[in-house]
């Protein structure tokens, strides 16, 4: 389920005034203003506002890296989560040539303070992936793909929600490199998964839905293509609005499915 708007805001406002009163009382370089830093960058992020996160992450990590007569040691694991935070917002505004080494470096931390098994390898490796995906280096995200399902099926369970999104990304890096016949069960688990967890409507449910549509589609299943495509557009529309690029993406997909029926001499429903 998606938190509403303004609970992101009351959130942010919230933290702001933390840091407002810390800055008063112990001046702007103090690090005990890290841990609210990264919490009120990891807020506007998930509020969609990475623009706004960056300055925040960038400010707590030079002031976890700094030293003087006030120096704290940070715990490992905030720094762990203040770079996979501070990659997630750099990637989300397309500069995934920053955002790798600092998922990189996290991935590092994480396994030299708590293990490489870790459930949050799991979604440093996914995030890594997904680097990977939208730089074409399909083969990379493949291999951190299949080394993060098994952790968190380890920790977690074989239905873990975290599973829908790890699952929906392996089987569309295999519809990219089209190998359908293996990517299909992974799509329909992944959306099982996502239904059951998250319900329909969570943005991971419907990415899933998009990639098993789209193996159908390329399998040549169009009835079954179809439904699951406009029901995936349908849910993006609602999500994120009619000029995003998953919209696009769907959409560009059910008008080849379109072509492909007029080709055929079937009936050209419109979307």
């Amino acid at each position: 389920m998606c938190v509403p708007d303004d609970q992101w805001t009351a959130a942010a406002t919230r933290l702001s005034r933390a840091i407002d009163v810390l800055v008063a009382h112990r001046g702007p370089d103090h690090p005990l203003l890290v841990t609210p830093l990264i919490s009120l960058g990891a807020v506007h992020l998930r509020a969609g506002r990475a623009d706004l996160a960056v300055p925040l992450l960038e400010r707590a990590r030079a002031l976890a890296a700094g030293a003087g007569p006030d120096a704290i040691d940070v715990d490992a694991h905030t720094i762990v989560q203040m770079l996979n935070t501070l990659g997630e917002a750099y990637r989300t505004l397309g500069h995934p040539d920053q955002a790798e080494p600092l998922y990189r470096e996290a991935l590092v931390r994480l396994e030299q303070d708590r293990g490489g098994d870790h459930p949050e390898a799991a979604t440093i490796l996914n995030n890594l992936a997904r680097i990977h995906i939208g730089t074409g280096r399909l083969d990379e995200a493949e291999a951190l793909l299949r080394r993060a399902a098994p952790i968190v099926e380890a920790r977690a369970g074989e239905a873990a929600p975290a599973l829908c999104l790890l699952l929906a990304n392996l089987a569309y890096v295999l519809l990219r490199q089209t190998r359908l016949a293996p990517a299909l069960p992974l799509a329909e688990r992944a959306l099982a998964i996502g239904e059951h967890t998250s319900g329909s409507d969570h943005p991971d449910t419907v990415f899933a839905r998009y990639v098993l549509g789209s193996l159908l589609h390329d399998a040549g299943d169009l009835d079954a293509a179809e439904a699951h495509l406009r029901t995936a557009l349908d849910a993006q529309r609602t999500l994120f609005g009619l000029n995003h690029a998953a919209v696009t993406a769907t959409q560009a997909r059910l008008d080849t499915l379109r072509h492909a029926r007029q080709s055929a001499g079937g009936p050209a429903k419109p979307y």
